[in-house]
C-alpha cells in the first residue's frame, strides 16, 4: 500500500480516495489489458474521492482526523463500463449507476475538507472512476480508442485512505479499513 518517495518539506499534494484490495487490482488490471495507453501500475490503481491539493504538512493532522471521522462503512461497487478523459488521454474503469453511498461519501468528504482546498475543482461533476491507462503524449491520439463493453467488476470497497502523490510516486499517509460498525 506505500510507494516511496522524496517530497518537499512545506507542501505535499493529497487525496482521499478508495483503496483497492489486491483481488480487486487484479481484476483491473485484467481489465486494462488491450486498453490504449501506458498503463496505470497496479499500486497506483485508486477511486479518487476528493483532491485536495497541495497542503502544508501541518494540514495532515487535521485530514487524517477527518478520515477517521468519516460516517460510512464499506461499499459495494459496480464498475462496469469504459470512458475516457481525452484532454488528459486517460482510460479509465467507472460505473454506469453509482452507489448513492458512495455519492454520499465523496459529498461528506468534499464538505469536511473544503477548509483545506484552494476550491480549483470545486465546480466540476464528481465522476467516480479508476484510471486505468494513459497515453503518453508522442504516441496518444486525439481520443482513446474504448472496447464496447466492460465485463462488470464487483467491488467492496473497504478502505478509505489519505494519499500523498508526487509525480509518478504515491504513498499512504493515513488509513482507515470501513466497517458496518463505524470505524
Amino acid at each position: 500500500m506505500t510507494i516511496s518517495m522524496t517530497t518537499s518539506a512545506h507542501t505535499r499534494r493529497l487525496f482521499f480516495a478508495l483503496w483497492p484490495d489486491r483481488r480487486t487490482r487484479a481484476a483491473l488490471a485484467e481489465r486494462r489489458a488491450g486498453l490504449a495507453g501506458s498503463p496505470i501500475t497496479d499500486a497506483k490503481l485508486h477511486l479518487t474521492l476528493v483532491f485536495l491539493g497541495p497542503q502544508a504538512a501541518a494540514a495532515v493532522p487535521g485530514l487524517r482526523a477527518l478520515l477517521h471521522a468519516v460516517p460510512a462503512g464499506p461499499l459495494t461497487l459496480e464498475l462496469d463500463r469504459y470512458g475516457a478523459f481525452d484532454g488528459a488521454r486517460v482510460a479509465w474503469a467507472g460505473m454506469r449507476a453509482p452507489p448513492a453511498e458512495l455519492l454520499a461519501l465523496q459529498r461528506w468528504l468534499a464538505l469536511a475538507s473544503r477548509p483545506y482546498r484552494s476550491g480549483a475543482d470545486e465546480e466540476r461533476a464528481y465522476l467516480p472512476h479508476v484510471s486505468l491507462t494513459r497515453a503518453t503524449p508522442l504516441s496518444a491520439p486525439a481520443s482513446v480508442p474504448l472496447p464496447a463493453e466492460m465485463a462488470p467488476l464487483r467491488w467492496l470497497a473497504r478502505h478509505l485512505v489519505l494519499v500523498e502523490s508526487a509525480g509518478d510516486l504515491y504513498r499512504v499517509i493515513g488509513s482507515r479499513r470501513l466497517s458496518s460498525r463505524g470505524g
